[in-house]
């Protein structure tokens, strides 16, 4: 099963996620670029960031999505999504889930 995104409430509540076939391919561009927060993504284990990373998020997805086309600007599009409704409330995380 491909990585995918979530975004989960306290006590584990999935609100909305993205399985968008993509996503690998976009942490592996983060990767290959030496982003702190998407490039240490864990494509075999959960990676979860809090509210207050997602300044940090975004901004990766937003240089990441000048490198994209296609499917790959789809999936960064999707998951800004996702960081907007993680940056709504506290309490909120966007979970990376590896296969």
């Amino acid at each position: 099963m491909p990585i995918s995104a979530q975004v989960w409430t306290l006590p584990d509540e999935k609100l909305a996620y993205c399985t968008h076939s993509s996503i690998g391919e976009i942490i592996r561009a983060a990767r290959k670029m030496d982003m702190p927060m998407l490039g240490n993504v864990d494509q075999y284990d959960d990676t979860r960031f809090n509210r207050m990373q997602m300044k940090l998020v975004s901004s990766e997805l937003l240089m990441l999505a000048s490198t994209q086309s296609g499917d790959g600007l789809d999936a960064v599009e999707e998951l800004l999504a996702l960081v907007e409704l993680v940056k709504e409330r506290p309490h909120r995380y966007l979970v990376f889930v590896g296969d």
